[in-house]
């Protein structure tokens, strides 16, 4: 058993529907009364860190994982319109949680694109070409579009 529990952080891993995974395990301990003193994630593990620090992972469930299935087969697989519903869905419901002294810390780990030209490569008709060009130049080890289109930004 884990006696210091103010001291425990979780790291939700992401990659498309490892966030579903996630997001299972942390209602997990949400019904077995765990909290943890802090959440960091990325991607698609950031709605389901999200929850858990609200301690709404329970309320959310698999409403938000059906809802992203639907909106995926109504826009081709668009998982940033996944995103941006989701923000404008679920983010009054988290934010009166979030924000309460005694709540977790939440860290969220995100990109931001630099210029327009870049914005729409990565929103636009482009982005799925885009997406897989730059897994091939990673497994090249060529981050060069990375480096000048991007930049880490940590909330």
């Amino acid at each position: 058993m884990i006696e210091n529990l103010d001291r425990v952080a979780i790291a939700g891993a992401s990659g498309t529907f490892k966030g579903v995974f996630v997001h299972g395990v942390l209602t997990a301990f949400e019904r077995r009364g765990f909290t943890a003193a802090a959440y960091g994630c990325a991607s698609s593990s950031t709605l389901s860190c999200s929850a858990a620090a609200a301690k709404l992972s329970e309320a959310v469930g698999l409403d938000y994982w059906n809802g992203a299935l639907d909106i995926l087969n109504e826009t081709e697989g668009n998982l940033s319109e996944v995103v941006l519903q989701s923000i404008r869905r679920y983010s009054s419901m988290f934010c009166k949680q979030l924000f309460l002294d005694d709540s977790p810390r939440l860290v969220i780990s995100t990109s931001h694109v630099r210029t327009d030209e870049a914005a729409e490569q990565t929103q636009g008709r482009g982005a799925r070409k885009l997406g897989k060009r730059l897994i091939i130049n990673a497994l090249r080890k060529d981050n060069t579009w990375v480096r000048e289109n991007l930049e880490s930004w940590i909330f």
